[in-house]
């Protein structure tokens, strides 16, 4: 059962998917639409993802699309200073900014848990929520969802979990960073024909997260939102344009290793068409389109794509085969072709943030607290967050 919230003010307590309900039509009612946070009662109400804060800074009553996964997240022995939202970003921080979680409100429901000082990180599972061990991290599952709690290779340094009835607890080294992904919600994939493939992919993501190939994942919302995430050190990744025809995601890393990246969109924000005549192309030239995710994790060097959609939503992964920077093209059938994106004289370092999109994107009208931003500025601050960290690892602080 979860918090205490409902129209005008407080009133009982409703169960997460009514809250969700709720949190909708509070959103829709105030005009704001697409990715992103608002504040209500004391809840965080996005798109796909609501919780608390509770007073210690533990994150309360988590749930992706009205499915509850946790009851509480934390650190062990958190000195809890401030929380700070930006668009599509939450921002729990405590201990002189030495340990953060980030909650993104995005589909896989999103948190990175990242510590500069060695730290203990707590899971309490939501009833009806259960969980075991793969390799990389865990697994947990309930009847609608299931979700992953990853040792991320971010600096590689390994987290160490273990499961004590219905909580996850993460032993983190200094330099650790957990992080949880949900398998995509608006993909209602369930029992039919694509279900073995669904689940084999979302394992595949799990254990490129552990291991480093996973570098970054991008979400695409309705009103040109969008929500960036990151899974290693050095590499990050925006949307400079996109309309109903054509998205455009831009890729850049410090390390000229190759990686796959994720990218998830549904038809408000894109003309989804036939999912077979869609051109996906890297820089100038069409990327192949493979069904076979084990390929696809281990042919390295080959430029490829697979994606499976299901009610006008996708999930898609590309590899990237090398860097510094790369641009990614997706576009209905006949499309024009794209012309070829112009590489930045300097190659970025590991702290700046990229730079503003060419194409001005307009960010969600809406009475949140904070109001969110315009989303290149939600990503910025995302990206700082993870590399403000990497930078805190590496003086020692």
């Amino acid at each position: 059962m979860g918090g205490t919230m409902g129209p005008g003010g407080p009133m009982g307590p409703i169960d997460p998917m009514e809250r969700y309900q709720y949190a909708r039509e509070m959103r829709q009612g105030s005009g704001m639409h697409g990715l992103g946070f608002m504040h209500s009662a004391g809840f965080l109400l996005g798109e796909y993802v609501n919780f608390e804060i509770d007073s210690d800074g533990a994150v309360i009553d988590y749930s992706v699309s009205g499915f509850p996964v946790f009851d509480r997240i934390y650190f062990e022995n958190f000195q809890y200073e401030e929380n700070i939202t930006t668009g599509t970003v939450t921002r729990v921080i405590g201990d002189d900014a030495s340990k953060t979680i980030l909650i993104h409100d995005n589909p896989s429901g999103n948190i990175n848990l990242m510590a500069s000082t060695a730290a203990e990180a707590v899971f309490e599972l939501s009833d009806g929520v259960t969980a075991g061990e793969i390799e990389g991290g865990i697994m947990i599952e309930s009847e609608e969802l299931t979700a992953y709690i990853l040792s991320s290779y971010y600096q590689g340094t390994a987290v160490t979990f273990t499961i004590e009835q219905d909580t996850v607890r993460a032993d983190m080294p200094a330099g650790g960073m957990v992080v949880v992904r949900t398998g995509a919600v608006n993909l209602p994939i369930g029992s039919g024909p694509y279900r073995e493939m669904w689940r084999s992919a979302n394992r595949i993501m799990a254990r490129g997260v552990a291991t480093g190939r996973f570098g970054c994942e991008i979400a695409i919302g309705n009103q040109s939102t969008y929500s960036p995430v990151n899974y290693r050190t050095g590499i990050t990744c925006w949307a400079d344009h996109f309309d109903r025809n054509r998205l455009r995601i831009r890729v850049q890393s410090t390390e000229p290793t190759g990686t796959l990246v994720g990218i998830n969109f549904d038809n408000r924000s894109f003309n989804v068409g036939d999912p077979d005549r869609l051109q996906v192309r890297l820089n100038d030239r069409l990327m192949n389109r493979t069904m076979n995710l084990d390929r696809l994790y281990n042919e390295t060097e080959s430029p490829q794509c697979w994606w499976l959609a299901q009610d006008n939503a996708f999930q898609m992964l590309c590899n990237i085969p090398r860097f510094s920077e790369q641009v990614i093209t997706i576009e209905t059938g006949g499309a024009p072709e794209v012309t070829p994106a112009v590489t930045p004289e300097a190659t970025p370092t590991p702290v700046p943030t990229p730079a503003p999109s060419p194409t001005p994107i307009a960010s969600p009208s809406g009475t949140a607290t904070p109001t969110p931003t315009q989303p290149g500025f939600g990503v910025a601050l995302a990206i700082a967050g993870l590399l403000a960290v990497a930078y805190i690892i590496k003086r020692g602080l």
